[in-house]
This record gives C-alpha cells, structure tokens and sequence, in this order.
C-alpha cells in the first residue's frame, strides 16, 4: 500500500490491473475447466446438454412465478436494492462534490 500512496493514476493503473488479475487467476482457472468439461460431455451427450438447459430454464421459471406470485415480497426485495443504490450513490456524489471543491449538498429541511 505505501509503495503505492506516490503513484499517479497512470502508474498506478497497471500495477492495480496486475494485482487484479493475479487474485482472480484461480477463479478464471477452475470456470475455465468447468465450461471446458461441460462443452466436452455435452458433444458425446446431447440428452446431457438438453436436460441440463431444461432443468436451469425450469429452476427459472419457477424462481420467476414465487417470487411474482407474492407481490408483498417483491416490493421489499426492490425496495431494499432501491436503499442500497441511493447509498451507494449519494455516497459517490459526495465523493465527487469532495473531488471537484463544491460545497456540501444540502439535506432538505422536514416540515
């Protein structure tokens, strides 16, 4: 971290890019050999290839008519993703105020 605090962003990018890369290598390695066995038994076995996209497609749809059939559940989930973007954003908007020098934005007085 410290060899990093004198860094442009131009120095800074690849090293930050190599990092990245070394951490997710392992994960990179272990979908490649999953989709690499996947599309090698699906070839010998069609059935295979067949019955697995059936069985996902159905998993989703089923997934799909609980969580549409409860409409009380489906307002709390997007509310709770609503909450979760307006934190993320309001807290990148006053990144950015900090950044560029404005003033602080003002909260609305409740009445």
């Amino acid at each position: 971290m410290e060899e990093c605090a004198e860094m442009s962003w131009g120095q800074f990018k690849p090293v930050l890019t190599e990092a990245l890369v070394m951490h997710l290598q392992p994960i990179q390695v272990t979908l490649h050999r999953i989709v690499t066995f996947v599309i090698l038994y699906s070839r010998k076995n069609l059935s295979f290839s067949l019955l697995l996209g059936l069985t996902c497609s159905l998993a989703l749809q089923e997934k799909y008519a609980e969580v549409v059939a409860d409409p009380v559940y489906l307002d709390s989930i997007l509310a709770e993703g609503a909450a979760k973007a307006n934190l993320i954003a309001d807290t990148t908007i006053q990144n950015v105020y900090n950044a560029m020098g404005f003033l602080p934005k003002k909260k609305p007085i409740a009445i």
